[in-house]
């Protein structure tokens, strides 16, 4: 018999647009956080602007090694400008995933978020990523590539 677990309705963002610029930022400094409220990762935010007259969308993506004890999870997500989540909304990059169970290894995971309907103007990405339990996860070698218009 299959495992039980909560069922959210999925949701499909899905279209095309130009995003012919790109604004980066990469770090091999390692950030851990116990907190079970989302905080920044340390460097991952970026500032750029949306030229033109009309909503287009941006792309993120984001890698980094993580680290979670067993039985811990690490939660991703992308926010635009403080407020508006991207698509797919929250991910897991990590629980212990290693060989043998022990929690002794990171691994590394990326991700791909979606903003769709952006308008014009200037705007600020940031990842955040917290503690599913409360206890300490880390983060190392991340790296953030925001695809704009």
């Amino acid at each position: 018999m299959p495992a039980t677990h909560d069922v959210h309705p999925a949701t499909v963002t899905a279209g095309g647009c130009t995003v012919p610029k790109a604004n980066y930022v990469g770090t091999d400094a390692a950030a851990s956080t116990s907190s079970t409220t989302y905080v920044t990762v340390p460097s991952m935010t970026r500032t750029f602007k949306i030229a033109g007259t009309t909503k287009t969308c941006v792309l993120v993506t984001f890698s980094a090694m993580g680290w979670a004890p067993a039985g811990e999870l690490v939660d991703i997500e992308a926010v635009l400008d403080g407020t508006k989540v991207a698509s797919p909304g929250e991910v897991q990059l990590t629980g212990d995933t290693d060989e043998n169970s022990d929690g002794k290894w990171a691994r590394s995971h990326a991700m791909q978020f979606v903003f769709s309907n952006v308008s014009p103007g200037s705007h600020t990405v940031v990842v955040l990523y917290r503690s599913f339990f409360g206890g300490s996860v880390t983060l190392n070698k991340s790296s953030m590539i925001v695809l704009h218009k």
